[in-house]
């Protein structure tokens, strides 16, 4: 997979302490050896990432004491499961949980 971009998830990783990096960096490290093409091959990677409801393909994902909400584009395989296309994963959102809910608080109550 492709992470989209690079640049924004080297900016949000900026805000935290070398330690603090691991959980985001080994992150990255896994989506960009993964091939997903749907739905269950990536919560077979990550069983807790969390659709977002409403949202087509995005994601969740638990960092530590944040959020990265993602939009995924899943890889695309030929009938011998051979890649035709690489996935990828756009960064949408990096937040803390307070900051997701929020968000999401609000939008349930139809603000933005």
């Amino acid at each position: 997979m492709q992470i989209v971009t690079e640049e924004t998830l080297a900016e949000y990783m900026a805000q935290f302490t070398q330690a603090e990096q691991r959980r985001p960096g080994a992150w990255a490290a896994i989506v960009r050896a993964a091939a997903w093409t749907n739905h269950a091959s990536l919560t077979a990677t990550f069983p807790r990432a969390g659709r977002v409801r409403g949202q087509g393909n995005a994601y969740t994902f638990r960092l530590g004491a944040h959020r990265l909400t993602t939009d995924v584009v899943f890889a695309k395989v030929d009938e011998d499961a051979k890649l035709v296309q690489e996935g990828l994963v756009i960064l949408v959102a990096w937040e803390d949980h307070a900051d997701y809910e929020r968000r999401n608080r609000n939008r349930r109550r139809g603000r933005s």
